[in-house]
């Protein structure tokens, strides 16, 4: 029941797919674009800048908001080095944990706890952006970071409040993108409350052999039920390789689960027809 292929994931998200990252070393992986940025996973990333820069819907997308169906889909690692790849082109950009239930991303940059002002304070008005010390992420690049802030009773209605559209509305004056990262769709509603914020897009993360059809296809219909402008998809854990179709780099492939050249010489999992074309030649 879970996705295994580039088809599938298209066939039920009824978008385009915009970038397929490989597995990374986990040693690497909060920051692969920059600690590793001639493996695989940096070219992938490079791969979806490019890709949504060169579409009409990513291109126009100016705020964009990554979620996924449940937790482990790699959310946060796609929207920390989607930032990144975007910052090392020269975009100013602004990548904003709006996880208030997990806030992973803020413990993964070391801007957790209870004294760290974040996001949750400035939609409680307790602080104005003015008095909100910008976090430059990266002193070389123009990347800064605004993190969860102190954990919040009613994330919910803090997001649904009248603060969020004008915050970000000002936030885009000052910045070239924004990221949120944001949390699962079916876990809470935090995500599709977001969907109301004007200039709102959504990318939405999925992980190979783990994402289940089922939830994803309840995912997008929760996020269109509240007219969410669902950009595309990311596939996760891809495996790469120099054997199929699916390209998105100088010698770097994607390919589908057990259609790769290990399946072609053993002859079993390939389809018919490649099967037969591995035995003609």
């Amino acid at each position: 029941s879970t996705l295994k292929r580039k088809e599938d994931l298209e066939s039920i998200s009824r978008v385009p797919v915009f970038g397929f990252i490989p597995h990374v070393d986990a040693a690497k992986a909060d920051f692969v674009t920059r600690e590793d940025s001639r493996g695989q996973g940096a070219e992938a990333f490079r791969a979806l800048r490019t890709s949504l820069s060169l579409s009409e819907s990513g291109r126009k997308a100016r705020i964009i908001t990554v979620t996924s169906s449940v937790t482990g889909e790699g959310k946060t690692f796609l929207s920390l080095n989607l930032a990144i790849a975007n910052a090392q082109a020269g975009k100013r950009v602004l990548i904003i944990d709006a996880d208030m239930h997990k806030h992973r991303l803020s413990s993964v940059l070391n801007e957790s706890g209870p004294s760290v002002v974040g996001l949750s304070n400035l939609l409680a008005e307790d602080v104005r952006l003015e008095e909100r010390p910008s976090v430059v992420t990266f002193a070389d690049l123009p990347l800064y970071f605004l993190p969860r802030g102190p954990l919040a009773p009613n994330p919910g209605e803090l997001l649904s409040g009248p603060m969020t559209a004008p915050l970000l509305k000002e936030l885009l004056g000052r910045f070239d993108l924004i990221i949120i990262d944001a949390p699962p769709v079916l876990s809470v509603s935090d995500a599709r409350i977001l969907a109301g914020v004007p200039d709102m897009a959504f990318l939405v993360a999925v992980r190979l052999l783990l994402t289940d059809k089922r939830q994803l296809k309840m995912t997008m219909e929760a996020l269109r039920t509240v007219n969410a402008r669902i950009i595309g998809t990311i596939m996760n854990y891809a495996d790469v390789t120099s054997s199929s179709s699916y390209g998105y780099g100088y010698g770097y492939k994607y390919y589908a689960y057990g259609y790769g050249n290990k399946a072609l010489s053993e002859g079993k999992k390939a389809p018919w027809w490649k099967r037969l074309i591995h035995k003609a030649s």
